[in-house]
Parts: C-alpha cells; sequence; structure tokens
C-alpha cells in the first residue's frame, strides 16, 4: 500500500540541532502516523572528512540548509 511522508524542519534551534516533524499519510490523505524530535547536525565538512556520503548528498544537504 502506497503511503506520502511529508517532513518539516520546525526551528533551527542553534548550529547543532533542529526541531524536525514528520507525518505518514495513507493513499486517501489520512494522516495515519506522525512524529517529531531534536536531531543533531553534522556539518558537511564532518561529513566530507568521514567519507559516510556521496558528494551528491552532500551537495543536497547543503542547498536545504540554505533554505532554511
Amino acid at each position: 500500500m502506497p503511503f506520502t511522508a511529508i517532513g518539516q524542519v520546525h526551528a533551527h534551534k542553534n548550529d547543532t540541532s533542529s526541531v524536525i516533524a514528520g507525518k505518514l499519510l495513507n493513499v486517501n490523505g489520512e494522516l495515519c502516523a506522525e512524529s517529531s524530535g531534536t536531531f543533531g547536525l553534522v556539518k558537511t565538512g564532518i561529513i566530507r572528512r568521514l567519507e559516510i556520503l556521496t558528494e551528491k548528498d552532500i551537495r543536497m544537504i547543503e542547498g536545504i540548509i540554505e533554505q532554511l
């Protein structure tokens, strides 16, 4: 069964954490689940040094951060 996932940054607390929320909707647009939490942020320079993501993924993250 297909679902729609929606995510949103609710608050950018500081350089190292943000409050992020998500919802999961069924095919009828009905809310099935929702959650939020404070997540730690890692600077992209550290991600590059640790080589834990591809450069393409890092650039995508940088684009999202610029929009905040």
